[in-house]
C-alpha cells in the first residue's frame, strides 16, 4: 500500500485539530511532535521519557525492560498522602506512607525496631513465689516474623529487713515469658512459655544491717510472632528469690526506666 504524505508548505507547521481548535496534534517545522490536550493510548513504545525541559529522562532498554535514568542522582517516586506500592494482586502492601511516616511491610528485612519504655510501678518482690514484675505488648507487623527481645531494667537485690540468720548466697532469679494472654503485675501464675532466663544477686552476709546490692540487669530472647499480622503479642517478666528472706526491688522511673527493645525481622 502506498503511502500518502501530509507535508506543509517550507517552513510551516502541520497542525491537525478538532473543530473548535482546543486538541490539536502539531509537527512542528523542527521536527517535534507536540500534543495539546490527554493523549490517549492502549501502548506507547519509546526509548526515552523525557521532562519538558530535556533535563532528565527515564530509559526503557529493549528485550530486558529495565528502567535507566539519567539528569539527576536521586530517583524519586512521590506518593500520595496516605498512598503505598502494592504487589501485583494490588492489596499486598510493600510501602506505606502516613502522615510523614514510611511503612515496609512484607518484605525480607528488618520491619521495625521498636523501644517501649516503663517509668511507673515498680515494686518489692520477697521470698520464693514467683511474682509478675512488669509486662509489655508489641504489636507484630508480619505474622509468624522473628522477634529479638532485649529487656533492660535496674533492680535492688538484698535482706527482708531484719531477717538475720540466712547466710546463703542471695540473688533473683529472673525469667522471660511470651504469653498467651495478659498477665498483670504482681501475678503468680498464668505464665505463657519461658524464652529467656538470667539471674542477678549478692554474695552471703549474715548481718542484718548489710548493705544491698544494685544490679543492671539484660535479658535477651528471640521467638516467633504470632501467625497473623498486627496481632498483639504478650510478654512479661517474672522475679524468684533464692529464699525467704530474699528482698528484691525493680526500679522503674523515668531515671532508672524499664526498656523493652523489639526488633522483628524475616
Amino acid at each position: 500500500m502506498a503511502d500518502r504524505i501530509i507535508k506543509p508548505d517550507s517552513g510551516n507547521d502541520v497542525v491537525v485539530q478538532n473543530n473548535a481548535g482546543t486538541r490539536k496534534i502539531e509537527v512542528t517545522n523542527s521536527g517535534d511532535v507536540e500534543v495539546t490536550g490527554d493523549f490517549k493510548a492502549t501502548t506507547v513504545k519509546a526509548t526515552n521519557l523525557k521532562a519538558n525541559d530535556g533535563t532528565a529522562s527515564l530509559e526503557i532498554a529493549d528485550s530486558t525492560g529495565d528502567i535507566g535514568f539519567s539528569g539527576n542522582t536521586n530517583l524519586k517516586f512521590k506518593l500520595p498522602s496516605a498512598g503505598g506500592i502494592f504487589e501485583s494482586d494490588g492489596s499486598t502492601e510493600i510501602l506505606t506512607e502516613s502522615s510523614g511516616s514510611v511503612s515496609l511491610r512484607n518484605v525480607n528485612n528488618v520491619y521495625q525496631t521498636t523501644f517501649l519504655e516503663r517509668t511507673t510501678n515498680g515494686l518489692d518482690v520477697s521470698g520464693t513465689t514467683e511474682t509478675s514484675i512488669s509486662s509489655e505488648t508489641f504489636v507484630n507487623k508480619k505474622g509468624g516474623s522473628s522477634l529479638y527481645i532485649e529487656v533492660f531494667f535496674q533492680v535492688q537485690v538484698g535482706r527482708v529487713s531484719g531477717g538475720a540468720g540466712d547466710t546463703g548466697l542471695r540473688y533473683a532469679d529472673f525469667r522471660l515469658y511470651q504469653n498467651s494472654s495478659t498477665v498483670t503485675q504482681n501475678a503468680t501464675s498464668g505464665f505463657g512459655t519461658e524464652i529467656a532466663r538470667r539471674i542477678a544477686g549478692r554474695q552471703s552476709d549474715n548481718s542484718t544491717t548489710v548493705q544491698a546490692s544494685y544490679v543492671p540487669v539484660c535479658i535477651a530472647a528471640e521467638c516467633t510472632t504470632n501467625g497473623s499480622a498486627n496481632q498483639n503479642n504478650l510478654f512479661s517478666i517474672t522475679c524468684t528469690g533464692s529464699g525467704s528472706l530474699t528482698r528484691t526491688e525493680l526500679f522503674c522511673t523515668s531515671a532508672f526506666p524499664i526498656i523493652f527493645k523489639f526488633t522483628e525481622i524475616a
